[in-house]
């Protein structure tokens, strides 16, 4: 495709860090895609809480093993510079909200996130 170009992980994680992409999409399916100027990172394990003040926790679920931060840590490191959008399903499979008042799970990130897209809208 004409203009478009792909980057390893390395690399996007290296751009959004520095603060050359614009938005970091969080939290949608089992895939990665990068662009020069957006950022698609799309996690196995969707947000699991966001807070009415944008904090992110979707690192760890308790009484699972825990294999470290992976790729979201780096996705939310520049959110002064880096739209930071979760999309996410409203509620976890167990029934409980996702979108809390305040995240009772250990944050990804505090005061990060810019936009919440679930299916309710």
């Amino acid at each position: 495709m004409p203009g478009a170009a792909t980057f390893d992980s390395t690399e996007s994680f290296g751009m959004i860090r520095g603060g050359h992409v614009d938005v970091s999409i969080l939290g949608v399916s089992e895939a990665d895609y990068a662009c020069e100027r957006i950022e698609y990172r799309a996690n196995d394990k969707q947000a699991l809480q966001v807070s009415a003040k944008g904090d992110l926790a979707n690192y760890m679920i308790p009484g699972k093993v825990f294999k470290g931060m992976g790729g979201a840590m780096d996705l939310i490191s520049n959110p002064d510079q880096t739209k930071i959008v979760v999309a996410t399903s409203h509620t976890a499979k167990d029934g409980s909200p996702k979108v809390v008042a305040e995240c009772s799970l250990p944050l990804t990130g505090a005061n990060c996130v810019s936009t919440i897209i679930t299916e309710l809208g």
